[in-house]
């Protein structure tokens, strides 16, 4: 039991919408989580300035009273709290707005209504969980470790069609490059494709 507990992660969910986090709540049921719900703004981000050293993953919707999802990145990075790796989950799927996100220190972007498998796949690649039979670090758990670890350097990805690159600046996100693509049409190829190898090169 206490070999149980020790592997045990804390998730955090921030939502208005209690359905869902009974969905989230059902579909990660499984995965040995230790849920805490917070339903708006204003109190998931006192939960994340107060305790977010005892949480593994956030998962954070966007439009919410008292304060928006990307209220509470903003504000968070302004006073240098330190966060858990965050998925955004919002019913816009605005490209520019995901690339915000991005750079305001997301991990990763989901779209509402979110298919349970995506939710899935996304929490096991940031936290490096699961039956993945590819290589230790995935592109998703590097830029978790990378956001969490506010470091700074040059992500380099070698695909099938190409190299890509992921710079990031103190934990940002600040430019992609991948065939000729626009940022974020990049950060999705390159999140999706096969990779041969990624590496990581510090400044």
């Amino acid at each position: 039991m206490s070999g149980l507990q020790s592997d045990q992660k804390s998730l955090l969910i921030i939502d208005d919408d209690k359905s869902a986090h009974d969905l989230y709540t059902a579909t990660l049921a499984g995965m040995n989580f230790r849920f805490k719900s917070v339903m708006d703004g204003w109190a998931g981000y006192k939960e994340i300035r107060e305790a977010g050293h005892k949480y593994d993953l956030v998962l954070l919707d966007i439009t919410m009273p008292a304060m928006n999802g990307l209220e509470i990145l903003h504000r968070l990075n302004e006073e240098k709290v330190a966060y858990p790796p965050t998925i955004v989950i919002s019913g816009n799927d605005d490209k520019d707005l995901t690339a915000t996100c991005m750079e305001a220190g997301a991990t990763d972007f989901l779209k509402k209504p979110v298919r349970t498998s995506f939710l899935k796949a996304a929490v096991k690649d940031v936290l490096g969980i699961g039956d993945d039979m590819a290589s230790a670090t995935s592109l998703t758990q590097m830029m978790a470790d990378i956001t969490r670890g506010k470091r700074s350097g040059t992500v380099t990805v070698t695909t099938n069609f190409g190299k890509g690159t992921i710079i990031y600046n103190v934990g940002k996100l600040i430019g992609v490059s991948y065939a000729g693509l626009s940022r974020l049409d990049a950060l999705e190829k390159l999140k999706d494709a096969e990779s041969q190898k990624i590496e990581f090169e510090p400044r």
